[in-house]
């Protein structure tokens, strides 16, 4: 899983850097117990974006996101991709008689909760070209695919 520390930078980058802090705002290990030395607070080290918590784990400050960046280094990732027209949507032909095609929901008749097949309920397909398929090993075991899959992950 060589590149998987990627998605987390990139998330970092999309809603700024989780930094951990004691309630007198000391930065902490990844534990959220140990108090860094030496001892400093976060916001004489970092930026902050004003976004503070409490995860369970301890309290938390945050810094502010890097949308110019993010948008480098997700082009650098993802190649190209595509998405496909609606499957099994009613046509806005079939449906404007019925219904405001404004108000057109492709999920209507449908019930929350129960497991459709993929014939049974809209879908688009999407194609995503990463430029290593190290950024996908993490991932794969993960997923519940209902199509087929081509290629490979290295």
């Amino acid at each position: 899983m060589r590149l998987k520390d990627e998605f987390r930078k990139l998330y970092e980058l999309i809603l700024g850097k989780t930094i951990r802090v004691g309630k007198d705002g000391y930065l902490l290990a990844d534990d959220g117990k140990t108090v860094l030395e030496p001892r400093r607070k976060a916001k004489d080290v970092y930026e902050l974006s004003g976004g503070s918590g409490y995860d369970g784990v301890s309290h938390y400050v945050m810094t502010p996101g890097n949308a110019e960046e993010f948008f480098q280094r997700a082009a650098d990732i993802v190649t190209s991709y595509d998405l496909s027209p609606y499957r099994n949507a009613p046509h806005l032909s079939e449906a404007a008689a019925l219904e405001d095609p404004e108000e057109l929901d492709v999920w209507d008749g449908l019930e929350l909760g129960e497991d459709y097949s993929f014939v049974e309920i809209p879908y688009a397909e999407i194609l995503v070209t990463v430029s290593d398929a190290g950024y996908l090993e993490h991932v794969v075991a993960g997923m519940r695919w209902d199509t087929t899959m081509t290629g490979h992950v290295c």
